[in-house]
């Protein structure tokens, strides 16, 4: 959830029951220096040997999202059609992947663009992100923190995206990864990176330290905790009307709410 959207929330609740937790990624298992079940041809089963993540001589673009949801469609739709003719005339080898669970007719018609590959759902997203030369976040359309962006930060990748992709993300641009706004730029930027190994290990080692210090699961739940040390010190509850002392105030029980909703496991640790 970005800064925006939290003060979506401060409309209609009690001023300063508010506080936005920032998106948590698990850092060892985004994490270029693991191993992977290694896979046979034509079987769908992980064998018992683990392979490395590495990555590849090809240069090539990755694009790893939801395929059936909008601005995901819409983000990659632009790329391929305005950014990525150009890019494969100058660079014939290159290939762009989109990588996501269920794309649709007009997503599978984007294989007919020289060099995409529209590869849909796959069990481990992981060596994808590693053989790819750059992940791009091409979003026009943005709500929320991009989870796409922090895991491909987390596993020291290159990371080109819009200003939409970076909403509630403190990045600074040029530093933990690039900014593109328009065709000409993401043109330039990734050609740029096919070409600069030094300067993509450098973004990529960047991005992952920023990722390590703001969004690793141990700094959001010390975060999280801190705001429920806070409430209870505060005793916010026993002052609100309809609330019983005792019972979880109501900024707390949204949170825990959400945060049961995306992943159960989670909340039974917190």
């Amino acid at each position: 959830m970005s800064d925006a959207e939290v003060d979506l929330y401060r409309e209609f609740c009690l001023p300063g029951q508010i506080r936005a937790v920032p998106n948590g990624v698990d850092l060892e298992y985004f994490n270029n220096q693991q191993s992977v079940p290694a896979r046979r041809d034509n079987q769908q089963s992980p064998t018992t040997q683990h392979a490395p993540l590495t990555g590849s001589d090809e240069p090539s673009c990755i694009f790893v999202g939801a395929l059936d949801y909008h601005p995901n469609v819409d983000g990659a739709t632009w790329f391929c059609r305005e950014v990525w003719p150009r890019i494969h005339a100058s660079c014939p080898r290159a290939k762009f992947l989109l990588v996501g669970r269920r794309p649709g007719a007009g997503v599978q018609r984007l294989s007919a663009v020289p060099g995409v590959e529209v590869v849909g759902q796959v069990p481990d997203v992981r060596p994808y992100l590693a053989r790819a030369t750059v992940a791009i976040a091409p979003l026009q359309i943005a709500r929320g923190i991009q989870n796409k962006v922090l895991e491909a930060m987390a596993m020291a990748k290159p990371v080109i995206a819009t200003p939409q992709s970076l909403v509630g993300l403190r990045v600074v641009p040029d530093k933990h990864l690039l900014c593109a706004s328009n065709a000409d730029q993401w043109q330039k930027l990734v050609l740029d990176l096919f070409t600069n190994k030094t300067g993509r290990q450098q973004l990529g080692r960047s991005a992952r330290r920023y990722v390590e210090h703001n969004h690793g699961w141990d700094v959001c739940l010390q975060a999280f905790s801190a705001l429920l040390d806070l409430e209870e010190r505060q005793e916010c509850f026993s002052q609100t009307p309809g609330t019983m002392p005792g019972h979880s105030s109501p900024s707390i029980a949204v949170v825990v709410s959400a945060l049961r909703f995306i992943s159960p496991d989670l909340t039974a640790v917190v």
